[in-house]
């Protein structure tokens, strides 16, 4: 089993639509991904990050399945910070 996290900052000013739909597209990931076995979204914890997902794969295949799946590969939403400036 493969855990796969990711976690999010918000940026301060971002629209709380836009933080929604942030949100709505990791719960996304955990839907409509086939080879997610199951999947946690919500408040992150004990970190400098505002909400986490967790992902659970079955092995490398599905690991590899879920990375190359287009969801993940979508641009970063408006309500979390860049990694490129």
């Amino acid at each position: 089993m493969i855990y796969h996290q990711i976690r999010v900052s918000i940026r301060p000013d971002a629209e709380k639509e836009k933080v929604d739909t942030a949100l709505e597209m990791l719960n996304r990931m955990g839907r409509e991904i086939e080879v997610v076995d199951f999947f946690c979204v919500g408040r992150d914890f004990g970190g400098n990050f505002d909400f986490g997902a967790l992902y659970a794969l079955k092995d490398l295949d599905a690991y590899r399945t879920y990375m190359f799946h287009p969801l993940p590969t979508r641009p970063t939403t408006p309500a979390c910070p860049s990694s490129t400036t």
